[in-house]
């Protein structure tokens, strides 16, 4: 994936605190089986959601080390599988 230049999440630290921090990129795979259905975006930006501000403010279980940010803005295609049909090549918008 030496598109992407970095993988960075934002990631819940404790109560009161999120960091920008650097995560693993996905992997395009069902456990130990291949996806070729599947389809892995790289997002330009994020926000995290009004769940999410529940755990920032302390209103959790959540432990620390959980990434936040399920809300996807301007995402664009990183890796298809062989089944996805077109245009589902790298690079083009969603």
């Amino acid at each position: 994936m030496s598109a992407i230049n970095g993988n960075r999440g934002v990631v819940y630290t404790g109560p009161g605190t999120v960091e920008v921090q650097p995560i693993s990129f996905p992997e395009l795979s069902l456990g130990h089986r291949a996806c070729h259905h599947g389809v892995i975006l790289k997002v330009v930006a994020t926000n995290i959601c009004g769940s999410d501000q529940h755990m920032v403010r302390g209103r959790t279980t959540a432990e620390a080390g959980l990434v936040l940010g399920q809300v996807p803005f301007i995402p664009y295609r990183a890796v298809s599988g062989d089944e996805v049909p077109p245009p589902a090549d790298a690079g083009n918008p969603v």
